[in-house]
């Protein structure tokens, strides 16, 4: 696990509109001359890119930027994250910055990451 941890004052859960989780295609296929295509792992760790925004107070979204500027170096070091779906402890780290838009007195923070295995 990464040495570095979420501030505890995130919020955990993504809001659901825009909310997305995909995994990458671990499967290998090749196409037989005849019959079936032959199928195999290419391998049995898959990174997940996780997308989606999440409401903030000011304090939260200025905690989130110190965060990725400072605790991650701009989103080069991985942190450990409760999973979206499963809320277990998960390593993941920055694949782009976040992203900051006014909504009333709060911040819509969009994030975009990955799960790593």
């Amino acid at each position: 696990m990464a040495d570095i941890s979420h501030p505890e004052t995130f919020p955990y859960y993504f809001d659901q509109n825009g909310f997305s989780l995909t995994t990458e295609d671990p499967v290998l296929k090749s196409e037989m001359e005849t019959g079936p295509r032959k199928k195999r792992l290419r391998y049995t760790a898959t990174v997940e890119k996780v997308s989606g925004q999440m409401t903030m107070t000011t304090a939260e979204r200025n905690d989130l930027y110190d965060f990725y500027k400072n605790s991650t170096s701009f989103g080069v070091s991985e942190f450990n994250w409760m999973h979206p779906i499963t809320h277990t402890s998960c390593e993941m780290r920055f694949v782009a910055p976040p992203s900051f838009a006014p909504k009333g007195l709060d911040w819509t923070v969009t994030l975009d990451l990955e799960i790593l295995p």
